[in-house]
């Protein structure tokens, strides 16, 4: 048990694996036992077998016993990965961290990149409905799945937008829920700070451990040193000072 959820170290098979857009992946993992447990916003910890260390991967949905992920290509540890095959199996640790908690208000999305993951899942398993900003650089890195249900926008900086051009669009009422590059999230904590709108983020870090023993990718917060894989991903924006991030 780590913080307020049980964390399982299983065994998966790999139902699919395939290319879903420029350097982005999609993988489905079977596991019955865990996949009940999952709330948006949490990740798991994978195992590449020829690095030292594991490679989170934030949940992009849960279908009865199966979890799927999209992931991008950053490095040699998420390369391995695409090469898996169906019917392997990977070694995981999860689901890890505190996810997004759902509100009675409207909700606001603003996703950057794959940021789209942890918050199309937590869209999905809104009840109230809202606004889904979703941005990329390149037109190419758009993934091909879009949110039922909610008023759905696609930008990309190649046509000249950016997700926080659509902060006008938010009430004072609204809650928001944001994950992607640091640059935009400051600038959407920025903007929920002065106008004292509810706000919640996925804030990403590297990871050793990924079950809070390493403290390698700690936050610092207004309550001092947080680990972002145990006491996050998920944070509110009334947490942390803009200047500390």
């Amino acid at each position: 048990m780590y913080g307020n959820h049980r964390v399982f170290h299983k065994s998966a098979i790999v139902c699919k694996i395939y290319k879903i857009s420029s350097e982005i992946y999609y993988l489905r993992i079977k596991e019955k036992n865990i996949s009940k447990n999952v709330i948006p916003g949490q990740f798991f910890h994978i195992k590449i077998d020829e690095l030292p260390l594991r490679r989170p991967l934030s949940v992009f949905d849960v279908k009865r016993e199966f979890i799927d992920f999209i992931f991008k290509v950053r490095g040699k540890g998420t390369r391995i990965l695409t090469s898996l095959e169906k019917g392997e199996r990977i070694d995981l640790i999860g689901p890890c961290g505190n996810g997004f908690k759902i509100f009675d208000s409207r909700p606001i999305f603003f996703a950057g990149g794959i940021g789209f993951a942890p918050l199309y899942f937590l869209a999905k398993n809104y009840e109230r409905k809202g606004i889904f900003i979703y941005g990329v650089r390149r037109k190419k890195e758009f993934v091909p799945f879009e949110v039922q249900g909610h008023r759905f926008i696609r930008v990309s900086e190649e046509e000249g937008k950016k997700v926080t051009d659509f902060l006008n669009l938010v009430e004072d009422d609204d809650i928001i829920y944001a994950a992607g590059p640091r640059d935009m999230l400051k600038k959407i904590i920025g903007f929920s700070k002065r106008r004292g709108v509810k706000c919640f983020f996925s804030w990403e870090e590297r990871m050793g451990c990924g079950i809070g023993l390493c403290r390698c990718c700690v936050i610092f917060t207004k309550d001092g040193n947080k680990r972002v894989c145990i006491d996050g991903p998920v944070f509110s924006k009334d947490e942390v000072d803009l200047k500390c991030l």
